[in-house]
C-alpha cells in the first residue's frame, strides 16, 4: 500500500507518470491503472 501512496503523492506535484513507475518501481501500467482507479487484480 506504502506504493500506492506515493504515487499519488507524486502525482500531486505533477512528476510525469513514467518517472513516477521508476521512482517507486512498478509498471507505468500500474502507476495509471492506480492513477485511474481501476482494480487491481494482484490484490
Amino acid at each position: 500500500m506504502a506504493k500506492k501512496e506515493m504515487v499519488f503523492s507524486l502525482a500531486e506535484i505533477e512528476l510525469p507518470v513514467e518517472k513516477i513507475a521508476e521512482l517507486v518501481k512498478v509498471s507505468v501500467q500500474q502507476v495509471q491503472e492506480w492513477l485511474t482507479g481501476s482494480p487491481d487484480p494482484a490484490r
